[in-house]
């Protein structure tokens, strides 16, 4: 079934923020262990685009307007990636996790600004892809 006709309110996602090295990673590798979470790392995600040679991977970026080789210099000149990108990227890989039966995400590492959240709200939450989004914040 594809991703847009499954049931509305299916998906949970909680966001988990922190400062860098406040543990983050662990809290959500602890939580999809124990509780069933699917964990998006986005920077580990982002590194996954960047280094596959996947043609479905790229077509990814190209629905974003980008391309592999803007993403490796902007993750080699440690650029942040705009927001509405990000958002993007973390819907289909969202939407692809739901095609495979999942419902519950953590993702860690997005967003970094109110921006961010803003663009995820209008684009993934209000289109039905979740039911409920929380936010966890590591100390």
């Amino acid at each position: 079934m594809a991703p847009d006709k499954l049931p509305i309110g299916e998906a949970k996602i909680v966001f988990v923020l922190g400062a860098p090295g406040a543990g983050k990673g662990t809290l959500c590798k602890k939580l999809a262990e124990r509780a069933g979470f699917y964990h998006i790392s986005t920077g580990d995600y982002l590194r996954e685009l960047r280094d596959s040679d996947d043609e479905a991977e790229a077509e990814i970026l190209k629905g974003v307007g980008m391309t592999i080789q803007q993403l490796r210099a902007d993750l080699a000149a440690r650029r942040l990636i705009r927001p509405a990108c990000l958002t993007l990227i973390l819907k289909h890989k969202i939407d692809q996790e739901r095609v495979r039966g999942q419902v519950t995400f953590l993702v860690d590492g997005f967003p970094r600004q109110l921006d961010g959240a803003k663009m995820f709200d209008s684009e993934v939450s209000r289109a039905c892809v979740c039911k409920r989004v929380s936010c966890l914040t590591v100390l």
